[in-house]
């Protein structure tokens, strides 16, 4: 019997002394935990969120002409112009025009926007020139693509596109690319459709057609 005792009080020595190391050995693994996870995070690349640039720079708004204005002079701008009131001169810009008033003289610009106006003078554009339903024009114009849905007593060259409108009445000359007419739009006098005309060459021209066209009856 002492022998039976004497082992059962071992196994309980043995046991608890185990469960003693195991409970002091709790403190270090969680030590080593904690160090790996601050290596890791210390290895690891951090992300930083910056927030978007605004933009510093100003957007201008067109140069306005008001209706009660009238101007007996030359204008010069650099940039976009809102002409509502009436300019006996030339109007030159580098950007943009729309006119819902009256020009008499020449204007040139990038985009010219003619909508319910008057103009009597030359019209210039490095990009589109769209004359708009009750505009008249007594006078010639260049553009690369033009768009016409009002009244032009004068030639019209266009270096890419000519569209015209129901609306569109041309007396003049046409020399384009392309044209296109709906029906109802009118022009009275020679239409010159290809790249050759622009370029001024009067030979070999297969792919122009050249005639008196009243279009649209």
């Amino acid at each position: 019997m002492d022998y039976r005792q004497n082992f059962k009080t071992a196994l309980k020595e043995i046991f608890l002394l185990q469960k003693s190391q195991n409970r002091e050995e709790r403190p270090a693994e969680k030590q080593d935990i904690a160090a790996l996870v601050t290596e890791a995070e210390t290895a690891a690349p951090k992300l930083t969120l910056t927030q978007p640039r605004k933009d510093d720079r100003k957007k201008t708004d067109p140069s306005v002409i008001s209706e009660d204005t009238a101007i007996n002079g030359e204008v010069v701008s650099k940039g976009s112009l809102d002409i509502r009131g009436i300019i006996v001169g030339n109007v030159v810009t580098k950007g943009d025009i729309v006119i819902s008033g009256s020009v008499e003289g020449n204007i040139s610009g990038e985009n010219i926007d003619l909508k319910a106006c008057k103009i009597t003078g030359d019209l210039a554009a490095e990009g589109t020139i769209k004359i708009g339903k009750d505009t008249e024009i007594v006078g010639s114009m260049m553009s690369k693509e033009i768009f016409v849905d009002g009244k032009v007593s004068g030639n019209i060259s266009s270096s890419a596109d000519a569209y015209f409108r129901q609306g569109a009445f041309v007396i003049g000359n046409v020399t384009t690319n392309m044209i296109a007419i709906e029906r109802g739009g009118v022009i009275c006098g020679e239409v010159t459709i290809g790249s050759a005309a622009l370029n001024g060459d009067p030979q070999n021209r297969p792919e122009e057609a050249r005639m008196r066209i009243q279009a649209g009856e």
